[in-house]
């Protein structure tokens, strides 16, 4: 009996869960190409670490958004989280973390984006939820991988915010200076 319900559940689990991991490219955590290397302060262990953009931008995309948004709201945070990531670093005209002296950018949002690690995804929505969330969140940023946004061909400001209240202000009260594109 307990064989039988043991056999059904690992069956459930292969169908749900593995088979649609392996048929979508690129899915399995960990999985590296080369891309641009940045030096990433993670705040939680204080130091700076070594990460690809892309895997920056998986753990942003986990943290700034529910994983359940339709993959098109993802794709469009992955958008805005590159071009934000990109626009802050050095080799783009920024400055870098303003806050860690010697990082690109880092895992704290009061610095940089908000960011979650693969084992803070796991501990955020458990192992085996872990699995569904990571492939519709690498789906969104493998889909975008590249885009940025773009105006007179100059990275944006992509500011964003989780929650406006139902209004936002104009850029000339907040920066001091018009922004066209906001």
């Amino acid at each position: 009996m307990w064989r039988k319900i043991f056999l059904f559940i690992l069956f459930i689990f292969i169908i749900l869960i593995l088979i649609p991991l392996f048929l979508i490219k690129g899915v399995i955590p960990g999985k590296k190409e080369q891309h641009l290397v940045l030096n990433i302060y993670d705040h939680r262990r204080d130091k700076i670490i070594r990460m690809e953009l892309e895997d920056y931008i998986r753990g942003v995309l986990a943290a700034e958004m529910p994983a359940l948004y339709h993959q098109e709201a993802l794709k469009a945070q992955a958008v805005a989280a590159r071009t934000y990531a990109l626009k802050q670093l050095p080799g783009y005209g920024g400055s870098g973390s303003r806050k860690y002296k010697g990082a690109d950018l880092s895992t704290d949002f009061t610095d940089c984006q908000a960011y979650l690690s693969e084992a803070g995804m796991k501990e955020r929505w458990g192992f085996l939820l872990f699995f569904y969330y990571w492939s519709r969140i690498n789906r969104a940023v493998e889909d975008t991988k590249g885009q940025v946004l773009l105006y007179n061909n100059k990275l944006i400001d992509a500011v964003y915010h989780a929650n406006s209240g139902g209004i936002t202000e104009n850029a000339v009260y907040v920066w001091g200076k018009e922004v066209p594109y906001l």
